[in-house]
């Protein structure tokens, strides 16, 4: 854990976006990381969070990234109008799971 250093974070994060994960996620390793870190500073177990002196400016976009086409509201109205029972049409239109 000591060994770790503000170029390892960034060679790590730049890793994960090598592996097609998006910044947002990315981020969430980081922070991840940055709080055990702080456990270790806590305790006596570091000196600093190499966290701290990472340079991650090219995580700075955090929208996400759809590769999926926007919802065609035809599509939907079609699948809609097979729909009999009003209970079925509330799941449709919330999202929610009937599990």
């Amino acid at each position: 854990m000591a060994n770790i250093t503000p170029l390892n974070v960034e060679e790590f994060a730049k890793a994960q976006k090598a592996r097609g994960l998006c910044n947002k996620t990315v981020c969430g390793y980081v922070i991840i990381l940055r709080a055990g870190l702080n456990f270790g500073l806590k305790h006596s177990l570091l000196r600093n969070n190499p966290v701290r002196a990472t340079n991650l400016k090219f995580l700075k976009d955090r929208t996400p990234q759809l590769d999926e086409q926007p919802l065609d509201l035809s599509a939907v109205e079609r699948a809609a109008s097979v729909l009999t029972d009003a209970y079925e049409k509330s799941f449709l239109f919330s999202g929610a799971d009937r599990r």
